[in-house]
């Protein structure tokens, strides 16, 4: 017997990507840079923050960098 159920409802069963796409662009604003592609939010679907984050900015990061922009 199943004791406990995960879902995934984030873009499944809830269209977060408002939201997600809202973020990403607070996030560049923050650190005053434009998207390195027009359709920038698109880079990170799917995708954990600490990958996504130096697809948005079109470079490289040190090691924890991205991970402390994503969060």
């Amino acid at each position: 017997m199943s004791e406990a159920c995960i879902f995934d409802m984030d873009g499944v069963l809830i269209d977060s990507g408002v939201w997600h796409r809202a973020a990403w662009q607070a996030l560049l604003v923050e650190v005053g840079l434009d998207p390195a592609r027009p359709d920038f939010w698109r880079l990170t679907i799917g995708r954990p923050g600490e990958e996504a984050v130096p697809l948005l900015l079109g470079k490289t990061l040190p090691d924890g960098e991205a991970r402390r922009l994503a969060r």
